[in-house]
């Protein structure tokens, strides 16, 4: 408690008036840090990503906008993601980001079962963006966005997410 009060330059009693404890302070970070993925989410029209002629551009201008609202966000990333931070992070990382492909329609038509093909998709990008995180954002946002798109277009325009 005491690093997070210097940190934050801030009295124990403050901190108290917004928060009961640590606890309540990582929900806050995690609550927000949510908020922006959907945001991100509400910024390109993602329902045009699985039309029966996929638009690749779209699919990238998503990618750059999620990677660079990672990357501005790494430290909260890389703390949340931490033995530090909640355990139970990546799984409600998952859960919002399977309410966003619900909600745009992302997965339409799938070979295999729907929720297989939810939690192999998500479960990757999930994984790829902790991974990202925990080695301290070694490549740029640009080729980490690079890495995003080569792994995860081939999956959607393949025939797993076969749309039509």
């Amino acid at each position: 408690m005491k690093q997070i009060l210097q940190t934050a330059k801030i009295n124990r009693s403050t901190f108290y008036t917004y928060f009961n404890n640590k606890n309540d302070l990582l929900d806050a970070v995690e609550e927000d840090l949510f908020q922006g993925f959907h945001e991100v989410s509400l910024d390109v029209p993602l329902n045009e990503i699985t039309a029966s002629q996929p638009n690749k551009k779209i699919m990238q201008e998503y990618y750059h906008k999620l990677v660079e609202y990672i990357y501005q966000n790494g430290q909260k990333f890389e703390l949340l993601a931490s033995d530090k931070g909640d355990p139970a992070f990546l799984s409600k990382l998952l859960k919002l980001d399977q309410g966003i492909w619900e909600t745009n329609k992302l997965i339409k038509k799938v070979t295999v079962p729907q929720h297989y093909a939810f939690m192999g998709i998500l479960s990757l990008i999930t994984s790829l963006i902790n991974d990202w995180a925990k080695h301290g954002f070694q490549e740029s946002p640009q080729e980490f966005e690079k890495i995003l798109s080569a792994m995860i277009t081939p999956i959607l325009l393949g025939d797993l997410f076969n749309n039509n």
